[in-house]
């Protein structure tokens, strides 16, 4: 009936949901990276730091949001808290089969009429703001989502090369971030060994690539919560924004 989570925060008065939240909630939470930051400043590289991994299938960390406290959540910045959905619709269970994890698109239809297929659950949205600046308010929120994402990735890669002098690539394989050897910004398959492992890292570096790294575990966190999502790329963003340029309109 409850849930505690690596930030110590407790979700209660729960159902059958607690048992997918129990794995699915990650292994790091917000106050434990700070920890691990100590009173190191922004910008000073820091043998003692390393890049921290959320870990994997983090669904319930994305859906209780700000309740959870498993993202990068910055100080003095609010973040949106449990994704409710819709009535019958709210729950692991009532969206995914509990055996094989698929989604009936039937059951997302009624509501979006765009759906007849799985991969049409992609192209869902139902706001009217335009998150990631490019004018286009069509899309599906998971596209908006995708380029701050982007985004992200690319004002991470100028910190590496323009602040901290080293040239970062990240590859979905561990330890994650790789030195990108040829400077073409691309995870080249000799960059990407565990002997070429990123070692170069500041506080800034390492609380921007952890929320890059949170989207990246949670493929489906444009339907399990957008609104947290979106809001720790915009603040990752901003973070980085300090030391290179980001286009935040």
């Amino acid at each position: 009936t409850s849930v505690v989570f690596p930030s110590g925060q407790e979700v209660d008065r729960l159902g059958p949901e607690a048992k997918c939240a129990t794995c699915h909630q990650g292994r790091q939470s917000a106050g434990q990276v700070n920890q691990v930051l100590g009173g190191v400043a922004d910008d000073v590289i820091s043998p003692d730091l390393s890049f921290i991994n959320v870990h994997y299938g983090i669904a319930a960390a994305t859906k209780w949001g700000a309740e959870a406290q498993v993202g990068y959540q910055y100080e003095g910045k609010a973040y949106s808290g449990y994704f409710g959905h819709a009535q019958g619709l709210s729950t692991c269970a009532e969206c995914h089969d509990a055996h094989s994890l698929r989604i009936t698109a039937a059951e997302c239809s009624p509501c979006h009429l765009n759906v007849v297929e799985f991969g049409d659950v992609r192209d869902i949205r139902t706001s009217a703001l335009d998150y990631d600046g490019d004018g286009d308010v069509d899309e599906g929120i998971r596209d908006e989502l995708l380029t701050l994402h982007d985004a992200l990735y690319a004002a991470i890669q100028a910190y590496a090369t323009e602040v901290i002098g080293t040239p970062i690539v990240y590859a979905d394989r561990s330890p994650f971030f790789f030195i990108d050897t040829n400077g073409n910004g691309q995870p080249d398959e000799a960059e990407i060994n565990g002997g070429n492992g990123y070692a170069t890292w500041t506080p800034r570096l390492v609380r921007t690539t952890y929320n890059y790294h949170f989207v990246v575990q949670d493929r489906g966190a444009y339907a399990h919560n957008p609104t947290y999502a979106l809001q720790l790329m915009y603040d990752s963003l901003e973070d980085l924004g300090q030391q290179v340029r980001v286009d935040l309109e």
